[in-house]
């Protein structure tokens, strides 16, 4: 407790202290929390009771169909976002799924932005005969980048495939 002198102020011990003061505080300030307006009370009950109930709803929604949570979670990432990351997990996702023409859209969305390993799965699903939109000898670019950026198997297909059948990289 403070005790005022004129213009001096001074902090009592602990053993002198006014403890009802300090009690009535907490007292108050816990009935002034805990205490609610009747006119917002219906209201404000119905839309807590909404986001509790929405907030449960979600916890289940992604607890048991989490793939289906992750994957529309990973394309808003791919598309709204542009992450290229995303876009690369993306595509993984389509291939598994079987969608290979919209897998490989997302894969040259991410080689574009520079992901390493998608230029080299878009560069092996074009030599694999999947339908790409990858140019007459890009393969060959698309494995460089890749190798260049640390992905052994595009340097072990730079070195087998590509030496020794050269126009099949530049297909």
């Amino acid at each position: 407790m403070i005790i005022n002198n004129n213009q001096s102020t001074f902090l009592l011990p602990l053993d002198e202290r006014d403890e009802s003061w300090t009690i009535g505080k907490q007292i108050w300030m816990f009935n002034s929390i805990g205490n609610r307006k009747q006119s917002e009370s219906w209201r404000s009950i119905i839309i807590q009771m909404s986001l509790i109930m929405a907030t449960i709803i979600f916890c289940f929604y992604t607890y048991f169909w989490f793939e289906h949570f992750h994957y529309y979670l990973t394309r808003f990432y791919a598309h709204h976002v542009d992450d290229h990351h995303a876009q690369h997990v993306l595509g993984h996702k389509l291939i598994r799924n079987r969608s290979h023409a919209e897998a490989f859209h997302w894969f040259r969305k991410s080689a574009d932005h520079g992901h390493p390993h998608s230029a080299y799965n878009l560069a092996v699903g074009h030599l694999s005969g999947y339908r790409t939109d990858v140019k007459q000898g890009e393969v060959r670019q698309l494995l460089r980048f890749a190798a260049k950026n640390g992905v052994q198997e595009a340097r072990e297909l730079l070195r087998g495939l590509c030496r020794e059948k050269p126009k099949y990289c530049d297909l």
